[in-house]
């Protein structure tokens, strides 16, 4: 049964002027008796958190505050959206960064097969390879 707000409305301004204290006092205990408690959420919270990393992907501490505190009303919807935003342009710049630092590697060495195979390689070469095989799981673990 779909109740309407509407319907709510009408209800309560039927009822004689005694008795909307009382509807009022327990419509404010219904509604406070379903929100959810900190326990509840945490323990949410935990579970899709375990549920992202059977499927491979990390949630950091910063994220679950964040969606910690839009739940729990410390920030409001739009500032939850702008700053999911801003993490969203920082992942975006990060990938940036390592794709170019990827598209120099390719510029000096050629391929990274070809910087793979050659012998007696220098400190550089093999600090290079270090970052250019990192900067690849990286993008991988972000999707790219």
């Amino acid at each position: 049964m779909e109740v309407k707000t509407k319907d709510l409305i009408t209800l309560f301004e039927m009822l004689p002027e005694q008795a909307k204290q009382s509807a009022y006092d327990y419509l404010l205990f219904l509604s406070n008796r379903c929100q959810p408690t900190v326990a509840d959420i945490t323990r949410a919270m935990r579970s899709a958190k375990a549920s992202l990393q059977v499927e491979g992907l990390d949630v950091s501490d910063q994220e679950v505050a964040l969606v910690l505190s839009r739940i729990q009303g410390d920030i409001t919807q739009t500032e939850f959206l702008q700053r999911v935003k801003e993490a969203a342009i920082d992942i975006g710049q990060i990938k940036n960064d390592y794709q170019k630092e990827i598209h120099e590697f390719e510029t000096e060495y050629g391929s990274l097969e070809a910087l793979r195979r050659k012998e007696n390689k220098t400190d550089k070469e093999r600090d290079d390879l270090d970052n250019w095989l990192f900067y690849l799981e990286q993008l991988k673990e972000l999707g790219q």
